[in-house]
């Protein structure tokens, strides 16, 4: 890899810090599994062949290693690989690789260079939220395609801008007002430029069908799940203190509805899924 970024050096140096993430957004994390667990059934999949891009410390990787799936795990942080590496020895499980690579070039990774085509299913739930060019974007998702099976499958996340909006106004909003000269741009073009510590895109949900446009004719969408559901990060976090199975209970009310259109807006983030012609 080139010189690092401000992505990957702001990861590498907080990798705790996004492997707890998912603690607070636990139906973030249950929605997400519950849609990967229904695809590897599409699939016939009892032990399919998985590549998580951008996967992080590997919380999901590490999940579907249980399940006894073959599990790749790439990521642009050698420091998140480092915390997947630890957290997989204490799990008692183990992944078929650790690829320090970036989403925008990882099909030509010499690791994967001859994957292509290999992967039952493609996990890429982290980079589109950092990528604030439609381009790279654009870049990432053909990437996935190529490693992708014939008929396997491309999961994509991305992050709403009403996300941030809810984020403001619970936490300070005040902010928006007294900060509109920034967000009457990031209003505009949901580019997160107020961070200087890494790059960070937030995508309208109507706007959805333009951000794909790019990989037309190669995919076809079957699913977008709200992976919050009706409830948003902000009600879903305050529910992580119930028990396991009064989570369990509300998953499967959220997910009733995680595919309807009407509940795009109230999610954090949109789960796309997607099928390689």
């Amino acid at each position: 890899m080139s010189a690092k970024s401000r992505t990957e050096r702001w990861y590498d140096e907080n990798s705790d810090v996004e492997n707890r993430r998912l603690d607070d957004g636990w139906l973030e994390f249950e929605v997400t599994k519950h849609v990967i667990q229904s695809c590897a059934e599409k699939l016939g999949l009892k032990k399919g062949r998985f590549l998580d891009v951008g996967g992080g410390p590997g919380r999901y990787a590490i999940d579907l290693a249980r399940s006894e799936h073959t599990v790749v795990l790439s990521d642009l942080s050698s420091g998140n690989l480092e915390l997947a590496r630890t957290k997989a020895k204490e799990s008692g499980v183990e992944l078929d690789g650790f690829i320090h690579a970036n989403a925008l070039d990882i099909a030509l990774h010499p690791t994967l260079s001859a994957s292509c085509s290999r992967f039952d299913i493609v996990l890429c739930l982290g980079p589109m939220y950092h990528l604030p060019s439609y381009a790279d974007r654009t870049q990432a998702l053909e990437n996935c395609i190529v490693l992708a099976k014939p008929g396997g499958y491309i999961l994509a996340a991305f992050v709403t801008v009403y996300a941030h909006l809810r984020d403001v106004a619970r936490r300070e909003p005040g902010r928006l007002a007294n900060e509109w000269a920034f967000y009457s741009r990031y209003l505009e073009h949901g580019k997160y430029e107020r961070n200087t510590n890494m790059d960070m895109y937030h995508m309208y949900p109507e706007n959805l069908d333009e951000d794909l446009r790019g990989v037309e004719g190669k995919v076809e969408v079957e699913r977008v799940v709200s992976c919050e559901g009706f409830l948003g990060f902000g009600v879903a976090k305050e529910l992580a203190k119930l028990t396991d199975g009064e989570r369990r209970t509300w998953v499967d009310v959220v997910m009733r509805s995680a595919d309807r259109m009407e509940c795009r807006n109230s999610a954090d983030h949109l789960l796309v899924v997607m099928r390689k012609k």
